[in-house]
């Protein structure tokens, strides 16, 4: 793919790309035309409209820029980013302008469509008139579709059908098949020879086929985080207007409240599957840019396996995949990364491209702004600090940066982002920091290394009954130490391993925030130990892979008649850590399941359509009073924007209340109880007695029950 030139339509010649950018134009007009006209034609609206959106403002704006010659990876990952910016700032203006001419619901279909289209429209004058005297050299040729590409190109399809078995048969076999299948692909590429453009189209497609297998499961949104974020970003299509006055850290994310219902207008897509299929898509293209980045600094095969290292990990396919504002985030992360470790673009048009992602960063996902925040000044104080002192100067001089990221940039950054979180949403992300800052603070004073306050130490000196659990926690200490291994090697063979050197000053604050997860207290508590690792392998990843091969070849050494390749054995082990991540280790060994895709009788906050339906009657005609669920229930209310109160071991009911109750709970007779010791959360399930309250609602699998006194219900 890096040297296909049917990706770069930034470097085509101008008449070719202007009759494909018009040619997409009218078909879009003419297929909301006929679907105004109720004449839908399934699917292809949908594929017009999501590359009409997602990619073609950010080729406009490119060649407008004159950005030219940066390969193929880097040129969909950029236009990407900038059609996402783009989208961002039309909403935004939409919302802040429109009121003041006396239209006070600018989100609306006409609005955004009319908006879109002729800014659009706009954009392809002025890329003609900027661009038009670019002298292309390329020459495109049409993609070969070879027996192989089809195999690559497979998973994802095995992913949508795993998914629908498993949802309507309630039958794992497929799912598993195609973790099996991933399996198999993974190994032939890194131990047989393959064309090298395959390498990033494998990896885009593990990717997508690893978040539709978890994202399609049930036919609603499933997850923590994503329940507030369809309320909010309902809330906006319901009312037409983005409040950003409301007090709710989510809602200051145009992510959630500007992007999603774009997403759902113009594609003329629920909500639910907007968050369920278009997020999931763009934040496929993740790892295609890690590829990038490790490959420009590797090679084809450690790029390759680092970028699945990084996917292979459950939190990017079970837990990020529900974070849609976070999945959004990672996106300009990584392109911040990539413009930093870039040698093809000129630095005004790198500053440019800074600020842009930057202030997209920042209007995307409050934590990771803040993680960015933490990279950017303790890099730059590194270097700083290190040419005061002599020792520190002899080793960080071998890093001294170019300074894509300097001073400037990291005030800009810094200033944007404080500003937005305290001017909208009533300051209420601002406040959360201080809390949080203030709550780390007093842990350090008087309870630095308790376990009960560190959630990084708690997982380190956990243990689980099960051999299998142990083993596959002991597997994740051994990758960590294969990591370090890896930056020790590449610190000291500058020579072998040609890393950048703003990237490798990265991977030491990279290591240092996983070291704050550990020791200091609920620093990890506040985003989660499982997400910080995940964001921290976004650099680390490709050390593993280097950390490996030196530790295997090392061992090796030893074993004069060996016909082993390290390489290949860190392949396998990629495997063994995989098929444990992924569930299906525990599966084949009727050990307790761990993921919800391959176990449908596991307890999750995943709902179904009778648990869906009980929340729209209870909305509908449950009235103001509170409603009472338990610990993972409660999330369907949030989605509902219904008044919950959450259950506990000592609750008492308030009268005239409501008490919802999910499958299991209907099933098993039991509520899921959190008891919370400090920054560490700890489960119970407890049984209930209701014979005293009314059933106002049952449809076999989901109740709902009025309490007519003041009293308990939970009892042990």
């Amino acid at each position: 793919m890096e040297n296909d030139y049917y990706f770069q339509f930034n470097d085509w010649p101008m008449k070719k790309f202007l009759i494909i950018a018009i040619t997409l134009q009218l078909l879009f007009l003419c297929l909301t035309f006929l679907k105004l006209n109720d004449v839908t034609i399934p699917i292809l609206y949908e594929i017009v409209g999501f590359f009409y959106l997602s990619f073609l403002p950010g080729i406009l704006l490119l060649r407008i820029m004159r950005i030219h010659k940066i390969g193929s990876i880097p040129a969909i990952l950029y236009s990407l980013g900038l059609s996402i910016s783009f989208l961002f700032l039309i909403g935004f203006l939409l919302n802040c302008l429109l009121p003041l001419f006396g239209f006070f619901h600018p989100i609306t279909f006409f609005n955004v469509f009319i908006s879109i289209y002729s800014s659009i429209a706009f954009l392809t004058l002025i890329s003609y008139l900027s661009d038009k005297n670019f002298n292309s050299s390329i020459t495109i040729s049409k993609p070969a579709i070879t027996k192989v590409l089809l195999l690559i190109i497979l998973p994802p399809f095995l992913a949508i059908i795993g998914s629908y078995v498993m949802n309507n048969y309630n039958n794992n076999i497929f799912q598993i098949l195609f973790i099996c299948y991933i399996t198999i692909l993974v190994i032939a590429f890194n131990f047989i020879d393959i064309k090298k453009t395959y390498y990033p189209i494998a990896i885009f497609s593990i990717t997508l086929s690893l978040l539709l297998h978890t994202s399609l499961i049930s036919n609603y949104v499933w997850g923590w985080d994503l329940q507030t974020e369809i309320y909010l970003a309902d809330l906006v299509l319901q009312n037409a207007y983005w409040n950003f006055t409301q007090i709710s850290n989510y809602n200051a994310m145009l992510s959630i409240t500007v992007l999603a219902p774009i997403y759902s207008y113009m594609l003329n897509m629920k909500l639910v599957w907007v968050f369920k299929i278009v997020y999931p898509i763009l934040f496929s293209f993740l790892p295609l840019g890690l590829y990038h980045i490790y490959k420009k600094q590797t090679n084809n095969k450690i790029a390759f396996s680092a970028s699945f290292f990084f996917i292979l990990f459950f939190t990017f396919y079970y837990e990020i995949v529900t974070i849609a504002r976070q999945e959004i985030a990672e996106i300009f992360f990584l392109l911040l990364v990539m413009i930093m470790i870039s040698s093809k673009i000129k630095n005004v048009k790198k500053s440019l491209l800074l600020i842009i992602f930057g202030i997209s960063l920042a209007v995307s996902h409050y934590s990771l702004s803040y993680i960015y925040i933490l990279f950017i000044t303790l890099s730059f104080l590194i270097i700083v600090f290190s040419k005061k002192n002599h020792k520190l100067y002899n080793f960080f001089s071998r890093f001294e940066t170019k300074k894509t990221i300097n001073l400037t940039f990291i005030l800009f950054f810094i200033i944007f982002t404080l500003a937005w979180y305290i001017y909208v949403s009533n300051s209420s992300i601002f406040e959360a920091l201080i809390n949080i800052q203030n709550q780390i603070i007093t842990g350090i004073n008087k309870e630095l290394f308790n376990p009960e306050t560190s959630q990084g130490m708690n997982v380190l000196l956990s243990s689980d009954k099960s051999f299998l659990h142990n083993f596959s926690r002991y597997l994740q200490i051994f990758s960590q130490i294969l990591i370090l291994i890896g930056i020790i090697k590449t610190v000291t063979k500058r020579k072998k391993y040609n890393f950048d050197n703003e990237y490798l000053v990265f991977t030491f604050i990279a290591v240092l925030i996983l070291i704050f997860s550990i020791i200091i207290p609920y620093f990890a508590s506040s985003l989660n130990i499982s997400r910080f690792y995940h964001i921290t392998l976004i650099i680390l990843a490709p050390f593993f892979i280097i950390g490996g091969c030196e530790l295997f070849n090392f061992m090796l050494s030893f074993w004069q008649k060996n016909h082993l390749k390290p390489f290949k054995i860190v392949t396998l082990l990629l495997i063994v850590l995989f098929l444990f991540n992924s569930g299906v280790i525990y599966q084949l060994s009727n050990e307790k399941p761990s993921v919800m895709a391959l176990d449908n009788n596991m307890d999750f906050p995943k709902f179904n359509i009778y648990e869906t339906s009980s929340g729209s009657w209870l909305k509908n005609s449950g009235g103001d009073f509170p409603v009472y669920a338990d610990n993972y229930r409660y999330l369907l209310l949030i989605s509902k924007g219904l008044n919950f109160e959450l259950l506990n071991q000592n609750f008492r009911i308030n009268k005239n209340s409501y008490i919802y109750l999910g499958r299991y709970n209907t099933i098993n007779n039991e509520f899921l109880i959190n008891y919370r010791k400090k920054a560490i959360k700890e489960y119970k399930y407890l049984t209930f007695n209701m014979q005293s309250f009314n059933k106002i609602y049952d449809n076999g699998e989901s109740r709902i029950m009025e309490n007519p006194h003041f009293g308990e219900i939970l009892h042990d």
